[in-house]
């Protein structure tokens, strides 16, 4: 398998609308699916924006959405692969991610992937990406402003033997 490289633009614009929680209402509104109900409930129950951290996952999700992918995103991602939730909604979302990677990766990759995250408490790459029509997949790990640890870099390098990883730079447009 692979890890690639991949540079996506956001404007200082996308950031303003972010922070004001328009931009996730207007993903929302587009791909109901693919904007997890609870963060959207923050924005509009609690009336505040989700952190500047969700930002370049959720900006990057949506620009491969543009390209006719899909994505699973939660900011717990890693912990659906080492503990089962006793909270519903949590249990819901993780057999839900269960569900689709071993239908889009295989019985085998799921459980290697299992296998090896096994010893990182943390570290998963931030989004799975697929297309179902094409059958084409891979996970990302996201950076704005900071850079891979050494244990981001030892999973990543894991995971690759197995399932494509694409380390993706979101910058601000000058």
């Amino acid at each position: 398998m692979s890890i690639g490289k991949v540079t996506i633009y956001c404007s200082n614009e996308d950031i303003s609308e972010w922070k004001s929680g328009m931009l996730l209402r207007k993903w929302k509104s587009k791909f109901p699916e693919l904007i997890q109900d609870h963060h959207y409930n923050i924005i509009n129950n609690n009336n505040k924006p989700l952190s500047m951290y969700t930002f370049p996952e959720y900006f990057t999700g949506m620009h491969y959405t543009i390209k006719g992918y899909k994505f699973l995103f939660e900011p717990y991602l890693e912990n659906f692969l080492l503990f089962d939730s006793k909270k519903t909604e949590l249990k819901n979302i993780q057999d839900k991610f269960i569900g689709i990677l071993r239908k889009v990766i295989g019985d085998d990759n799921f459980l290697y992937l299992k296998r090896i995250t096994k010893n990182f408490k943390t570290g998963q790459p931030d989004l799975f990406i697929y297309n179902e029509d094409t059958g084409d997949y891979f996970f990302a790990e996201v950076k704005f402003s900071d850079k891979l640890q050494e244990h981001q870099k030892k999973l990543i390098r894991l995971i690759g033997k197995r399932i494509p990883v694409k380390l993706v730079s979101v910058l601000v447009k000058q």
